[in-house]
């Protein structure tokens, strides 16, 4: 009698949180600790199981018709990386994977948030919060470092979750899941606000000064929120503006020369902010000899033979440099119709939390560059903003 009941315990657990699952299952891949890719046995299983989530994403999107115009656009823009990597010959398996997961992360995110909202979040939650956890726990087990990165040489910033300034990327995600949780339940959970604490002392351990900025835009709007809430010229307007003066000011004037006492005896960075005005001056360089096309999508390892640096160090230079001017275009008209969603809706808190998480991203793709997957997730929620309130309005919401 107690095994049946055990049994019929076990399956109607199944039963409640299947969907909960099947999204576990579906983002596990585009989440892939970048420890894991030193890993072959676990980096072999992570390209099969990405092939699987995929295929069952499109089947999902297809049998609701279910796609956006972000996703539109990004598919455009994932063609255009892919056609630029073919003309300049540096086509690869690894080139048609990461422009597959752009397009894919976004019909992914778009049908979680319209159809499934609760599980959805439950399962970035539950699976962000587990490699947060062992993120933690490793920077005491292994205080040298899980792997040696061959892009940086620094074999003590390298845990599960990559490289100091890389955790950034899944702390967001992190919080904005939790955040949308909470806003829509008005119920904080105990783990949650431990996982939250644990990537603020990640963040200050790891000490990247791109992250500290980031995080502290974040930190301070939470703080400062009653205050800050109440201030109309404070909009995505005003977030756009300055994201635009510092960019101008930052990327071609290099006004951070003036801010040297925070830079340098604050943040330890010096005013070429470890030199990438230097890489900066590079990638423009490179850029005016293929302004069209770009270079295409290079490997990790091609790009420090070619350019001496993984990357550009700079979000939309980045986009840049590997897509050409078409590809840059849609990018920016990706962030331009997501702004504007959430300018459309900024009289509700939601939208207020979903501008400052963009514009803190946007801070710190000035001198750092973020997956392009990891970006458009966070920005198919930003775009989702309507159906995300309509859930709430309608108490299609009921999150335990």
């Amino acid at each position: 009698m107690s095994k049946s009941k055990n049994n019929n315990s076990i399956l109607n657990f199944f039963k409640d949180y299947k969907i909960i699952f099947l999204y576990l299952f579906l983002i596990f891949p585009f989440f892939k600790p970048p420890y894991f890719e030193y890993v072959y046995f676990i980096d072999r299983i992570y390209h099969v199981w990405f092939i699987v989530s995929s295929c069952f994403i499109y089947y999902l999107c297809l049998k609701k018709r279910c796609i956006s115009k972000l996703s539109i656009l990004t598919l455009i823009l994932s063609g255009i990386l892919l056609l630029s990597s073919i003309v300049n010959n540096v086509f690869s398996i690894s080139t048609i994977k990461i422009t597959v997961e752009m397009f894919t992360i976004t019909l992914l995110a778009t049908y979680g948030i319209k159809y499934n909202l609760k599980d959805f979040l439950e399962a970035i939650i539950i699976l962000l919060g587990i490699f947060i956890i062992i993120n933690f726990i490793t920077f005491f087990i292994f205080p040298n470092g899980l792997y040696e990165d061959p892009s940086t040489h620094n074999l003590s910033s390298n845990f599960l979750l990559g490289l100091d300034n890389v955790h950034i990327k899944f702390f967001i995600c992190y919080w904005l899941a939790y955040y949308t949780k909470y806003y829509l339940t008005k119920k904080h959970s105990k783990l949650g606000l431990i996982v939250i604490i644990l990537s603020i002392i990640s963040i200050l351990i790891c000490k990247s000064a791109t992250t500290l900025v980031g995080a502290f835009i974040i930190g301070i709007y939470f703080v400062l929120a009653k205050f800050i809430d109440k201030i109309k010229f404070v909009n995505v307007i005003s977030y756009s503006i300055s994201f635009v003066v510092a960019y101008i000011g930052i990327i071609f004037f290099q006004i951070q020369k003036y801010f040297s006492f925070i830079i340098e005896n604050i943040l330890k960075k010096d005013v070429t902010l470890t030199r990438r005005t230097e890489v900066w001056k590079r990638f423009f360089q490179l850029i005016k000899n293929k302004p069209i096309w770009g270079y295409g999508i290079l490997s990790t390892d091609d790009s420090i033979k070619i350019i001496k640096v993984a990357h550009a160090h700079n979000q939309i230079l980045q986009v840049y440099f590997q897509g050409g001017i078409f590809a840059v275009i849609i990018f920016l008209i990706i962030l331009f119709i997501t702004l504007k969603e959430l300018h459309k809706h900024f009289n509700n808190k939601l939208a207020k939390v979903y501008s400052v998480i963009l514009f803190s991203l946007l801070i710190m793709g000035l001198a750092e560059v973020i997956a392009l997957r990891h970006l458009l997730f966070i920005l198919t929620f930003c775009y989702s903003i309507k159906d995300i309130i309509n859930n709430e309005l309608n108490n299609k919401v009921d999150i335990k």
